[in-house]
């Protein structure tokens, strides 16, 4: 007997929303664009904003390929997405209204939501062994980076900025050949110079092509050509290839444009 399968993103706030009494979390209205093409000199320039900017009760979500809206969405990283290869390159400007009432806390519910009502996402989870670098702390010489300090004032420029080291790992799996799990076991936010790591994914993305928002876990084979080691070896930091069984989602069905409202 066949088995119809249902967009996650539906039955679960069905289920949560059915529990609570309450409708599922959704934007009031989402405009839906396909984005200009990918450059790093249009992002540098500042005439391309990627990621997502929260003002008031309008979301914006920039550039964003349909792998970038599903591993938000569903808060994970990029790489345990599964999908076909132009999710990672095809890419859209949404600006949607988040309802009176709603917190931005609320977004990645919503945005599953919209995924499965205008891209027809229907998706399934599992468990893989991936192929990853741990971030871990080096055994000698300790930590070479400071917490975030109570009195930090982010009107202040400085060449460090506060960031956990779970959203740097973020950014180091874009500058080398697999993804980067935090392992350090440090919480809370450090002050970290980014500059050095910026100019290294931007090399990096250049040499895989335009479209590639992060490392696919069938490319993680040896150590990159990346001078990411050495900077987070500055830091006091080491990465360590190992392989983890981590959460997955398996794209079963997504479409390339979004229907109308």
């Amino acid at each position: 007997m066949k088995r119809d399968i249902l967009p996650i993103a539906s039955l679960f706030m069905l289920a949560a929303a059915t529990a609570l009494g309450q409708s599922p979390a959704a934007f009031e209205v989402a405009s839906i664009k396909q984005a200009a093409p990918y450059t790093m000199e249009a992002v540098h320039s500042g005439q391309m904003k990627v990621g997502l900017k929260v003002d008031g009760a309008r979301a914006e979500f920039g550039a964003m390929t349909l792998t970038d809206l599903v591993s938000r969405a569903y808060r994970v990283r990029t790489f345990q997405v599964s999908g076909p290869g132009w999710m990672g390159s095809e890419r859209f400007d949404i600006i949607a209204k988040l309802p009176q009432g709603s917190s931005p806390d609320q977004i990645p519910e919503m945005l599953q939501a919209l995924l499965a009502e205008r891209f027809k996402l229907t998706l399934r989870r599992e468990t893989r062994d991936f192929p990853v670098y741990a971030l871990v702390v080096t055994k000698s010489g300790g930590l070479k980076i400071t917490a975030r300090p109570t009195d930090y004032d982010p009107t202040v420029k400085a060449t460090a900025r506060p960031m956990t080291l779970d959203a740097y790992s973020d950014m180091l799996s874009r500058a080398v050949d697999r993804p980067v799990v935090d392992m350090t076991g440090l919480k809370g936010e450090y002050m970290l110079s980014l500059n050095r790591i910026m100019q290294e994914m931007g090399k990096q993305m250049a040499a895989r092509g335009p479209g590639s928002s992060s490392v696919p876990p069938e490319m993680a084979s040896g150590p990159a050509d990346s001078g990411a080691f050495e900077i987070v070896q500055d830091l006091g930091l080491k990465l360590e290839p190992r392989r983890l069984p981590l959460p997955l989602l398996v794209i079963d069905h997504i479409e390339k444009s979004a229907t109308e409202n």
